[in-house]
């Protein structure tokens, strides 16, 4: 029924391959000033990663989970005050070095003009609303609320996790866009979502000689080179697919527009998703702006002789490897648990950096794992899963993990689905 995968061995993994020097790291941060028998970088780590993990971070519980490891146990006053900048520092230096080791072999099966595709997104964890005044997010009908957003930017073709950056919940997309102006270089291409839509920082990739592929904003005006508008152009085409030269807002930016005609399911959902926000906002979606849910609309200054639409298209839906990060990310943490709670900026700080911390360690982990097996095609969520059960009953990082490829291998049935054989659903 599934793929037979015995042919690949089991073996092991352990944390310490994927981190850097951690006593060293804290010293230099000053989160260690002398030794003591009670705390430890590595043990501060792993408390955190466990806090995560579970659910459990509390400053009692997280006394508890160090005294585990160490050979006496820490108060949860002496750990409170252990939370200070310098152990933001230490957080942050180990994030740094985890995040620059991600790299993997450069992917052979990339045959487009391009010597990076970076690929931006974010995602959102939300807080206890009385963390308001130190992580504020998007204020609701209900009152204030908190949360914080972590910015991720990927290389898709090396693998390489280039920046992983958080901010509070507020900060729209748009606004962090043009931090990633300064990585971009010659050949590279920027993909990314329409949130982070500016034809500013299309302009500024252009300068760079690179290229940037984004869907169309809602909001953004685009017209034919005799004046018409977009609507009217979608109205009137009477196949599938649309490739055209356009101009984009008022700013008059020429880019490369495709359309490609969505099935009928999926527009009538969007067109019924615009009319309930609308009716939410107190307003009433035109005529003329539905239009545009019928078809999924791409810019870009890519010509066509260097990727015709179809390429385009399945360019951009590489934007889901990092969705399903981000998925497996959240489904193997206990974020929402460990964020729950009413306590301090640099507590909260901590342990968002902490998750971020885990995900590196699951992509250089997910590195190893490809090198040492080749041909193993494991499936994040379950990798994500794995390391997540793993962090809850080891006492050290330094640990030799077994790892069965069965438990992380991605299953695929050779047998069609009922749904794929048109009998739908069993009731």
């Amino acid at each position: 029924m599934f793929r037979d995968i015995s042919k690949f061995p089991a073996g092991f993994v352990s944390f310490s391959n994927a981190l850097p020097a951690l006593e060293e790291t804290a010293q230099l941060s000053g989160l260690i000033v002398r030794q003591s028998n009670k705390f430890s970088a590595e043990g501060f780590l792993l408390t955190l990663l466990k806090a995560v993990s579970t659910g459990h971070a509390s400053f009692g519980q997280m006394a508890s989970c160090l005294g585990e490891r160490e050979s006496k146990t820490l108060s949860r006053q002496a750990l409170h005050q252990r939370m200070k900048p310098a152990a933001i520092d230490f957080l942050q230096s180990v994030l740094q070095q985890t995040a620059a080791s991600t790299a993997a072999a450069g992917r052979k099966d990339w045959k487009l003009p391009f010597r990076r595709i970076l690929l931006e997104d974010a995602t959102q964890f939300r807080m206890h609303p009385g963390n308001h005044p130190s992580f504020r997010a998007v204020a609701n009908n209900s009152g204030p609320t908190a949360g914080a957003k972590v910015d991720v930017v990927l290389d898709l073709i090396s693998g390489q996790l280039l920046r992983l950056f958080e901010t509070e919940g507020h900060v729209q997309d748009r606004t962090l866009g043009p931090e990633l102006l300064p990585m971009v270089g010659e050949g590279d291409l920027v993909l990314r979502d329409m949130g982070y839509f500016d034809v500013s920082a299309f302009a500024d990739v252009e300068s760079r000689k690179a290229f940037w592929l984004s869907r169309l904003h809602g909001q953004a005006s685009a017209t034919s080179g005799d004046g018409e508008a977009l609507e009217s152009l979608l109205a009137k085409a009477s196949g599938k697919l649309l490739d055209l030269e356009v101009v984009l807002t008022q700013k008059a930016h020429r880019a490369r527009l495709v359309a490609f005609r969505s099935s009928p399911e999926v527009a009538s959902r969007r067109r019924q998703q615009k009319k309930d926000k609308r009716k939410r906002n107190g307003t009433q979606a035109s005529k003329r702006s539905l239009v545009r849910e019928d078809w999924t609309i791409l810019v870009t200054n890519i010509t066509p002789e260097q990727c015709s639409a179809e390429e385009l298209f399945r360019l951009y839906r590489q934007r889901w490897e990092i969705e399903i990060h981000f998925r497996a990310w959240k489904q193997s943490l206990q974020m929402h648990k460990a964020l729950h709670r009413i306590t301090s900026r640099i507590h909260l700080h901590a342990l968002m950096l902490a998750a971020m911390i885990f995900s590196t360690l699951a992509i250089r982990i997910n590195r190893l794992i490809i090198q040492q097996i080749p041909g193993l095609q494991a499936s994040v969520e379950k990798l994500f899963a794995w390391l997540s059960g793993r962090l809850k009953i080891i006492r050290r990082l330094s640990a030799e993990l077994p790892l069965d490829p069965r438990h992380i291998c991605r299953c695929k049935r050779k047998r069609k689905s009922l749904k794929q054989n048109g009998n739908g659903f069993r009731p």
